[in-house]
């Protein structure tokens, strides 16, 4: 892909996504912003030592040529052409949130005090944060659908990477070509934020890339720019012996904080507690909460999908 065609792109997501400097011509970015974000997708390289010049000077030609796609939104700023229309189209910005909103997707934690049913492992991650900062790069979490895992690993590649770079990958899928174009990257430094690499579901993952990823988490582990997070939905003491060595290996090199067990009478407490609330701030009709969690598995998510459900169609649980 071209430098002008990344940029393009990179513009375009932009936009959709609401990233970068609002302007009446839109969400725009700056050549530094745009070069960082194209470097970190994949979308661009250059062996030059001044990429941000390179992206300034492509989109500026293009612009002069009357390339259509592009245009200068402000001092040092691009945005794409077609943001200036839809930014004028904005309806003003309200608190009360849009009808027939998902309130799976509504209440979906945004940071770590936000995530329900998890006290302990949350109180476990904000004490390794606080004490190891940024040096807290590889994370092992184990838990059941359902219990957050993958809503924390989420929140740790947000809170580490920002908008900047996220990977995210299933452990079956995940192929050793992937993890060695991984391994080329870590430890390069990013024009804007960090790299974060989710691997979920890593009980899938086969031997051949599990011992390539013993060696990509010790790089991580030495890198101030990256870090590496999986979500297991079995623990590393229930594969098969030959299996178990391997993965232990790997599990042990990360932090493991300690999820709440689905069939803990605790956690199924504080699920009926925290789906309820959900419930009586949206005004749903419910008296049967525990049921319904209890049919959804104890996952907060299905359970909503099913209070959800019931509320749009008027199903019963």
């Amino acid at each position: 892909m071209t430098a002008l065609d990344a940029a393009y792109q990179v513009l375009t997501e932009a936009q959709k996504e609401k990233i970068g400097t609002k302007t009446n011509a839109g969400y725009a970015l700056s050549a530094f912003a745009i070069a960082g974000m194209a470097f970190c997708k994949g979308l661009w390289m250059t062996k030059g030592k001044s990429p941000e010049p390179t992206i300034h000077g492509v989109i500026s030609r293009a612009i002069s040529k009357g390339d259509p796609r592009f245009i200068r939104a402000g001092r040092g700023l691009f945005a794409t052409a077609s943001g200036q229309a839809s930014i004028k189209m904005e309806p003003p910005v309200i608190d009360k949130p849009k009808p027939g909103v998902d309130i799976t997707e509504k209440f979906r934690p945004k940071k770590l005090s936000d995530v329900a049913a998890q006290k302990t492992a949350v109180s476990q991650i904000q004490r390794i944060l606080d004490s190891r900062g940024a040096a807290a790069s590889a994370w092992w979490l184990t838990g059941a659908t359902g219990t957050g895992k993958t809503t924390i690993a989420r929140i740790l590649a947000d809170d580490f990477a920002g908008n900047s770079c996220v990977y995210e990958f299933v452990g079956r899928e995940l192929t050793v070509e992937t993890i060695k174009n991984l391994d080329e990257k870590i430890g390069q430094p990013l024009l804007t934020g960090g790299r974060a690499i989710i691997i979920n579901e890593a009980q899938d993952l086969s031997a051949a890339t599990v011992a390539l990823l013993l060696a990509t988490v010790e790089k991580v582990k030495l890198s101030k720019f990256d870090t590496i997070i999986f979500t297991s939905m079995v623990d590393v003491t229930e594969l098969d012996k030959e299996r178990t060595a391997h993965f232990r290996a790997l599990a042990t090199r990360c932090y493991q904080p300690e999820l709440a067990d689905v069939e803990s009478p605790v956690f199924q407490s504080d699920v009926v507690d925290f789906v309820a609330g959900i419930a009586a701030q949206e005004r749903i009709i419910a008296t049967d909460i525990e049921l319904l969690c209890k049919k959804a598995g104890w996952s907060i998510r299905a359970a909503l999908a099913a209070l959800d459900l019931r509320e749009r169609v008027g199903t019963s649980a």
